[in-house]
């Protein structure tokens, strides 16, 4: 899997919407539907509810041990600087990039 497609995976621990995702990983619409279409067909993440006009988006179980088994093989983790010190956007967070401030 790739690293834009297993970030998605990783934000789906709270259910989220489409909208919601390309806010937060930067990714287009049209590739974050990709992402959760192969993932809905791989059985890793389910529609959970509506918030208004938006079909919220979380995690199966499945998609919990794909999450769990990626934190230790590639530093993937549930949020900032979690597994491989990546930030909420899932990109590098200034400490691991070795930036002297916060």
């Amino acid at each position: 899997m790739g690293r834009a497609r297993a970030r998605v995976l990783v934000l789906l621990a709270s259910p989220m919407s489409t909208s919601q995702l390309v806010a937060v990983t930067g990714q287009g619409l049209g590739s974050v539907g990709r992402h959760l279409r192969v993932l809905l067909e791989a059985g890793l993440v389910r529609r959970w509810g509506r918030a208004g006009r938006s079909v919220l988006y979380v995690r199966t179980a499945a998609g919990d041990v794909v999450v769990q088994a990626s934190e230790s093989e590639s530093g993937l983790g549930e949020g900032p600087g979690a597994g491989g010190d990546l930030n909420a956007r899932g990109r590098p967070s200034r400490a691991a990039r070795g930036a002297d401030t916060p």
